[in-house]
């Protein structure tokens, strides 16, 4: 929805920056263009993504987080001497 309302907005000041209105539509062609292009942009945002499969990364990160557990108190006495 951000999205899509962020789109709106860029080509309202877009439209109104070039003067494009009912009655002029000498600049439309160069409205499309930019907003034809601008579609583009998160094309440049893709070498951020990570590469690899998230279900992968997922599990990692999930193993990677140590889960407190219960000791028993005898281990417990073990592991101190």
């Amino acid at each position: 929805n951000l999205g899509l309302w962020m789109s709106g907005v860029n080509s309202w000041a877009l439209t109104q920056a070039l003067g494009v209105s009912r009655d002029n539509l000498q600049n439309l062609w160069k409205l499309i263009v930019l907003c034809s292009l601008s579609m583009l942009i998160p094309l440049c945002l893709l070498p951020l993504v990570p590469a690899g499969d998230p279900e992968t990364m997922r599990e990692q990160s999930s193993s990677e987080v140590s889960t407190p557990t219960t000791m028993d108190p005898a281990d417990a006495e073990a592991n101190k001497g």
